[in-house]
């Protein structure tokens, strides 16, 4: 069976993930319009540095296996913090793209149409008329 070592990649990438939040930091705020969006772009850049961090602690090795109040509960609780990760992330490339293409992509509007719930009531609500 083929294993992946965590190491050759973790912490690489947490460095470069810090630099480039040390340079939003630094450079940002003199080129981008409104210079607090770089202040906030580094925020969502750190929250997401330790968020990743987060997830390697609590599934270290040495926390499974040597620490006695550790269980799986942990790492479940975690979950959800992928999802903020992934909208950080996703938050951050739409900051920064092309303002044009921002707007048509956040302001899309979909068609309205009805959900399940909507169509669950309005089905109950014929039936207590019916019955």
């Amino acid at each position: 069976m083929m294993s992946i070592d965590a190491r050759t990649f973790q912490k690489p990438l947490a460095e470069l993930a810090e630099t480039i939040g040390y340079k939003v930091q630094r450079e940002a705020v003199k080129t981008v319009k409104p210079p607090s969006l770089a202040v906030d772009v580094y925020v969502m850049i750190r929250h997401v540095l330790k968020t990743y961090e987060l997830f390697f602690y609590i599934n270290s090795d040495e926390h499974r296996t040597k620490d006695p109040g550790w269980h799986v509960g942990f790492s479940a609780a975690a979950l959800p913090l992928i999802r903020c990760m992934i909208d950080s992330l996703y938050n951050i490339t739409m900051l920064f793209g092309p303002f044009r293409e921002r707007v048509q992509v956040s302001c899309k509007r979909l068609p309205a149409k009805p959900g399940g719930y909507f169509e669950r009531r309005k089905a109950i609500r014929r039936r207590s008329r019916l019955g």
